[in-house]
């Protein structure tokens, strides 16, 4: 998690590498939480105050159980962030809510959940810097509102899976341009009008 400088960052393992890495960049302080901590909310809370700690990167279950309003700036990301989730928190804390498998290096897309948002769900924002993000229907590219599966490119997509060759060829194909390497996440999403994209589930049944 991210705070003010000389003010502590709370470390949550499931987004390790984004923490340590923003950590150091922002000259921050990471904050090591133990177990016990974080699964007590009551403990999770007071640490959160005490230490001053000021921002981080939540999964929204984790997020809609704990009051962690006392920080400045919240990430939610790690699973599907619910309206009631955002409307507890965005008047009070600077929130996001981000996407990204760990095939495209954490995070591919970004939403400011600051303003209102005019949709029934939380939109999981626009390609960040370096990323593109694709939605198709087999090999044709959806246009807006249309449903399909969300597929990234760009410089933070893997260059596959270790020892699994043939899921490498399912999974990572060619970008529509026929240029470049793309993931397809197996996510079902579609672009919404304004240029944001809107998670829809998954066309499996993967968890």
């Amino acid at each position: 998690m991210i705070s003010e400088p000389s003010i502590s960052a709370l470390f949550f393992s499931f987004f390790s590498s984004s923490e340590i890495i923003l950590s150091i960049l922002c000259g921050k302080t990471l904050y090591v939480l133990d177990e016990d901590v974080k699964l007590d909310k009551d403990k999770m809370e007071r640490v959160v105050k005490s230490e001053g700690i000021s921002g981080g990167i939540i999964p929204p279950a984790y997020l809609r159980w704990v009051d962690l309003s006392s920080m400045k700036m919240i990430i939610s990301a790690g699973s599907e962030a619910d309206m009631s989730t955002i409307n507890k928190y965005k008047n009070v804390v600077r929130f996001h809510n981000d996407y990204g498998p760990t095939e495209g290096t954490i995070f591919a897309t970004h939403f400011d959940c600051d303003k209102d948002i005019p949709y029934r769900t939380v939109p999981i924002g626009r390609p960040i810097d370096n990323m593109d993000v694709y939605i198709l229907n087999n090999n044709s590219i959806c246009g807006i509102g249309m449903p399909g599966e969300l597929c990234i490119a760009g410089v933070g997509v893997a260059n596959g899976y270790l020892n699994q060759p043939e899921l490498t060829k399912e999974k990572f194909v060619l970008a529509p341009e026929g240029n470049r390497r793309m993931y397809r996440t197996g996510d079902l999403a579609r672009w919404l009008p304004d240029g944001n994209i809107e998670y829809l589930g998954r066309i499996d049944q993967q968890v």
